[in-house]
């Protein structure tokens, strides 16, 4: 592996880390506008919870984790098994 090799290949690395840096940061901003739900950790694990905001942060004992209700109006955590329900008033 020449040097011009390891370069491109440097390269290559660092933009994509630019990319996923400017992908989370967007996904920050995007939480921002948004009021996020806190939820007391390991009190409401299988539990559904009733919403009037269509995005949550869920962290009940696990990696932080945002979800965005789509259609259905729901949405369960992949972790802990929370429901999510969405209510529009």
């Amino acid at each position: 592996m020449t040097f011009s090799d390891f370069f491109g290949v440097f390269i290559v690395i660092g933009l994509y880390v630019l990319y996923e840096v400017y992908r989370w940061k967007k996904h920050e901003k995007k939480m921002e506008n948004y009021e996020i739900e806190y939820f007391t950790p390991s009190s409401y694990t299988n539990a559904v919870i009733e919403t009037d905001n269509p995005y949550i942060k869920c962290d009940n004992d696990h990696p932080i984790v945002y979800y965005e209700m789509g259609d259905e109006g729901f949405v369960n955590c992949g972790y802990c098994n929370t429901r999510y329900v969405y209510k529009n008033d």
